[in-house]
């Protein structure tokens, strides 16, 4: 048996790939099981408050999407969604269904946005599945204009890519909003951060006025941690400014399954953080961290794959050693 140095250990985790890596058969399994129950969840019982698009979105601006909003409607659209869920977990004709798959999954949620709240909570689960939907369409059409599959480095699978270019998409995300905090701020957030004391109001009221009568928060409410961040603008500059840092790094999601891991716990952190304190609830974003970037699916699998070994070991010290002539 081949013994490793804590050292050896932690450089094998943490040594930079930046591309794809084996994916078995359990991990794609329960990565696609996961995903499509997250999105499914997302379509379940969704009803419109409007039946217009006053403020088109995405592909509202092209497609009249109004028609969702008709009584029976959602209950057909999410009907479909959820029959071609299961094909897509069982990853069978998946270059027809993750189109289709993402062309209602975009439909909805970009009329969900033009009705004049926009909310980007649910646009990571959309861009994950145009994502998984270009990396089929290429293997098919690969497979069609060359005559041949794509050709997989050792080990790795389909799975590996869809994989793969999930995780891009989160880590692009998360650069996005880098992009866009200093953009719109004009490179001056973690200056202004200590402002931020008047959104936290603002959401915890929100909140009130959103569903007074099932709202934990009352109208008044004093918020603790907005007058902390005013007495304290050079604490809230460093513990905030924190979490623009971390979003800053992930990228480092691409290198391999240990700083994936790190990057996925720092982020779920974060945002139960940022739920708890704010009011802002982005819970697909941690969903979707942990099914690509903690990766459980991986780690069941490693699971799993580790007992069914002992077992085997187990069965095989068990036997009776052959008798002797």
């Amino acid at each position: 048996m081949t013994h490793f140095t804590f050292k050896e250990a932690l450089w094998s985790v943490f040594r930079p790939v930046w591309r794809p890596l084996p994916a078995p058969g359990p991990e794609g399994f329960l990565a696609r099981l996961a995903f499509a129950a997250m999105a499914l969840t997302m379509m379940w019982g969704l009803r419109f408050q409007f039946d217009s698009q006053d403020v088109p979105t995405g592909l509202a601006h092209f497609v009249d999407l109004t028609f969702l909003s008709k009584p029976g409607v959602m209950a057909w659209v999410t009907g479909v969604f959820a029959v071609l869920c299961v094909p897509y977990v069982f990853a069978q004709g998946l270059a027809v269904v993750l189109p289709l798959l993402t062309l209602i999954h975009c439909s909805v949620f970009a009329f969900f946005n033009s009705q004049g709240y926009k909310s980007h909570g649910n646009q990571i689960i959309s861009l994950i599945l145009l994502a998984q939907a270009a990396v089929v369409v290429f293997f098919a059409a690969h497979r069609w204009i060359k005559g041949r599959p794509f050709p997989l480095r050792a080990g790795r699978t389909r799975d590996s890519y869809l994989i793969y270019y999930s995780q891009v998409v989160i880590a692009g995300v998360y650069m996005t909003s880098v992009v866009s905090k200093l953009d719109v701020s004009n490179f001056r957030w973690v200056q202004n951060l200590p402002n931020m004391s008047v959104q936290l109001v603002k959401t915890h009221r929100q909140e009130f006025y959103s569903k007074p009568e099932t709202s934990t928060v009352r109208r008044d409410t004093e918020v603790p941690a907005a007058r902390w961040m005013i007495d304290h603008p050079h604490q809230t500059r460093l513990l905030l400014g924190s979490g623009l840092l971390l979003e800053a790094l992930c990228f480092l999601v691409l290198a391999n399954r240990g700083w994936a891991l790190v990057l996925g716990v720092s982020i779920t952190v974060m945002h139960i953080a940022i739920a708890s304190l704010m009011r802002l609830y982005f819970d697909f974003n941690v969903y979707a961290s942990l099914i690509f970037l903690v990766n459980a699916p991986f780690w069941i699998a490693w699971i799993i794959r580790r007992f069914a070994d002992h077992q085997e070991a187990a069965a095989h010290s068990s036997k009776p050693a052959p008798a002797g002539r």
